[in-house]
């Protein structure tokens, strides 16, 4: 069946240009400083820490959270699509004289399972009809299947994991849940100083007493909302300073709300993903 996963490909070439648009539009977002929340910074006496929380959210940001949703619902769709013409052209390869049309071909999906004992069923069902060495090589691109990657074993996730969790969010929750995260906090001409006399504390502090009790870290991981504490520096019997009501603002990006990472590279590691398991059958159907 010449070229038959062409269309399997044009799938992932339609996804990769709303990612496209979908970058463009978190690039030209945050390309504009208005668009960046701004913190205060409030000293806790009790902590004897800096508190920078966010004191006032742009207007813009809800309404382009809504629509990086959107736009990655539609990418998710094509993603996963393109998984499921791959599972169905196997399907018609295994099967000669099934149409793509037939009931046996409507039943057919490229299945996802997360736990290894899960699998056994899945030919039986949502692949009936695919040769057995065929539903070996699908069952080797299981997320249950740790890829060799460099990665954490606290903070890996399979590709197809993650495109599952999303799919099923766009499926049942539209839009997909995503969230504005931090990436860093910059201050204001206004809060330059006291982030200046805030960084000399630290720096003696860690001269004199080899930094005990010094300690500093974002607040990254939940969305942005008017109150939420960005970021806490502790200093051991800091030098209070005075609050600044436009301390700094929050250097942003568009998450996953469940895994908290930044929603373009992710995107980008699931369509090689599938990508790579397209072309591994095109040799074969």
């Amino acid at each position: 069946m010449a070229n038959s996963l062409a269309a399997c490909i044009s799938k992932v070439d339609w996804a990769k240009e709303h990612r496209d648009r979908l970058a463009d539009h978190i690039r030209k977002l945050f390309a504009v400083e208005s668009n960046y929340p701004s913190v205060r910074m409030e000293f806790d006496a009790h902590a004897s820490a800096y508190v920078f929380k966010v004191s006032h959210l742009p207007t813009t940001l809800a309404p382009a959270r809504e629509r990086a949703s959107l736009m990655i619902g539609d990418i998710v769709h094509g993603l996963r699509g393109a998984l499921d013409y791959l599972a169905v052209r196997i399907f018609l390869h295994d099967s000669p004289g099934n149409r793509i049309d037939s009931e046996a071909a409507q039943k057919i999906q490229f299945p996802i399972i997360r736990k290894a004992q899960d699998w056994p069923s899945v030919p039986n069902n949502v692949l009936q009809g695919v040769s057995g060495q065929h539903a070996g090589m699908i069952e080797r691109f299981q997320p249950y299947n740790r890829l060799g990657l460099d990665e954490p074993i606290d903070t890996y996730v399979h590709p197809l994991e993650i495109l599952n969790v999303i799919s099923n969010a766009d499926k049942h929750r539209c839009p997909p849940l995503v969230m504005i995260d931090v990436m860093g906090v910059q201050p204001t001409a206004a809060g330059k100083p006291v982030f200046e006399a805030i960084h000399r504390q630290v720096r003696s502090a860690l001269a004199a007493g080899g930094g005990a009790g010094v300690n500093g870290f974002l607040l990254s991981g939940k969305p942005i909302e008017l109150g939420t504490e960005v970021s806490r520096i502790t200093i051991p019997g800091a030098a209070p300073q005075p609050d600044v009501d436009m301390a700094g603002y929050v250097i942003p990006q568009i998450a996953f709300d469940d895994s908290k990472r930044n929603v373009v590279p992710v995107i980008d590691r699931i369509a090689e993903y599938v990508l790579q398991i397209i072309r591994d059958f095109e040799p074969r159907i």
